[in-house]
């Protein structure tokens, strides 16, 4: 559960910055 909470993090994060 945690590391697919990172990896949703981090794939969020991904998103706002190519926003």
């Amino acid at each position: 559960p945690i590391v697919l909470d990172v990896v949703l993090f981090d794939f969020f994060k991904f998103i706002l910055i190519s926003y």
